[in-house]
């Protein structure tokens, strides 16, 4: 008979490495380092969800406007991103705030819809919530690994700049006194092109001012394309846009680093204002006599529909007008005093928000604009390891805020996607862990 006398059985369970490798998305569950990582489907489709609907580079490609091409990618995108996405990344994106302020700004846009001045309106708007919250949702699954959020940096810039592309090749020039302004030949304005590459300057900004070689000469290629577009829209809030954007990212540097971009952004600013086409320059001069603008003197001036826009919230301001009801407003207000009169768009996102959808949608849309600047700021700072420095994603915020100014863009898709992007970026580069989600372990003893 075998003496077992002298065995020593270990009672102490086996342990997890000291310094565990977490998964990208997996619910909080702890994953050893050893563990191959599954095919990431969510980042590519995350990609294309903020190409075709953030930035709707669809409207101007033909073909897939005539086979409703962006419906199908954007759908099975999303699909796509649902059913390869790791445990728990549903639940988790579903919960963050992006996502949440951006179910209820629209939800609350659809219980106004039946009380808007022109309902019919106001649904066509909370119509488009749906694929709007997939972009959201499906951008914050993504892997929080900085690998990802480079990855969709890169994609967004290329869509602007494909986007970009296409107008100038298959867009029109908007006939106006002071000459032509490019536009897109899809649902763009010459405004709304130019704060999608004010927006997107900042992030090429940052694949200058880190990276080397074919990567960085990409970057200058896409800041410069960007800045060119702008020039051809001359659009003045995005040119304010752009010079914002770009003063947030600079303040963020320090020593040699700021003198050399700060030198380098003023030889580019005087090679483009000289380079840059007439009906540019006529309008950027004109912010030297601003107050004797017509948005300064005559009825549909912005001036005098920003003061009207404050007295269509003072008479509704729970439910408002209704989502993109500012102009029916505008016709009401003007068959009273009976005049004809055109039916004016807000021009400014923030008097938008809450003369069409009332304290509520207001406060909705500045909440989702503020929690991800406070997001954005994290990243903006230095307050830790150089490879949380991100200030580009702030700049980008703040090229949106000055545009919003000036732009009806209370229901810009681009800004969800950006602040979805944003979201993704600080947990990404300020290690923020996913919820907890406990496993259990058998212990197991062994023998020597």
């Amino acid at each position: 008979m075998r003496d077992t006398s002298s065995a020593r059985i270990s009672t102490r369970p086996i342990t997890a490495p000291p310094h565990p490798r977490p998964s990208a998305v997996t619910g909080g569950a702890t994953v050893i380092a050893n563990r191959p990582r599954a095919a990431d489907w969510v980042t590519p489709s995350a990609i294309a969800l903020l190409a075709f609907v953030g930035l709707r580079v669809h409207e101007s490609i033909r073909f897939l406007a005539l086979v409703h091409g962006g419906a199908i990618i954007t759908y099975g995108a999303a699909a796509l991103a649902v059913t390869k996405a790791e445990p728990g990344a549903l639940r988790f994106a579903s919960r963050d705030r992006v996502t949440q302020l951006t179910a209820a700004y629209f939800l609350w846009a659809l219980v106004t819809a039946p009380f808007a001045l022109w309902p019919a309106l106001a649904f066509s708007v909370a119509k488009f919530a749906p694929i709007v919250l997939l972009m959201v949702v499906v951008v914050l699954m993504c892997p929080p690994r900085e690998t990802a959020v480079v990855t969709i940096v890169w994609g967004f810039c290329i869509a602007s700049a494909i986007l970009g592309l296409e107008s100038m090749l298959f867009g029109s020039y908007v006939a106006e006194t002071a000459g032509s302004r490019l536009r897109t030949s899809g649902g763009l304005d010459p405004n709304d092109l130019a704060a999608i590459m004010a927006l997107s300057f900042p992030l090429a900004l940052g694949f200058i001012t880190r990276l080397h070689g074919l990567k960085r000469a990409l970057g200058v290629l896409m800041a410069a394309f960007f800045v060119v577009v702008i020039m051809l829209t001359a659009s003045r809030g995005g040119m304010l846009a752009l010079a914002v954007g770009t003063a947030i990212f600079a303040f963020s540097l320090r020593g040699k680093q700021f003198v050399l971009v700060t030198v380098a952004l003023l030889v580019a600013a005087a090679i483009a204002w000289r380079e840059a086409p007439a009906t540019f320059r006529e309008r950027m001069l004109t912010f030297s006599t601003i107050s004797e603008d017509y948005n300064f003197t005559v009825y549909t001036g912005r001036k005098q529909v920003w003061t009207r826009g404050r007295g269509y919230f003072f008479e509704h301001p729970f439910a408002g007008v209704g989502a993109e009801n500012f102009p029916v407003a505008e016709g009401d207000y003007a068959a009273t005093l009976g005049r004809p009169a055109k039916w004016s768009a807000p021009h400014n996102a923030y008097l938008q928000a809450f003369a069409e959808l009332g304290i509520v949608g207001g406060l909705l849309f500045l909440g989702l604009i503020g929690v991800t600047a406070r997001r954005a700021y994290a990243l903006w700072r230095r307050n830790g390891p150089d490879g949380r420095h991100r200030p580009e994603f702030l700049a980008s915020l703040g090229a949106f805020a000055a545009s919003a100014c000036f732009l009806s863009h209370a229901y810009f898709y681009a800004l969800f996607g950006l602040c979805a992007l944003i979201s993704l970026a600080n947990r990404a580069f300020t290690r923020m862990p996913l919820p907890a989600v406990p496993q259990r372990r058998t212990p197991r003893h062994s023998a020597r």
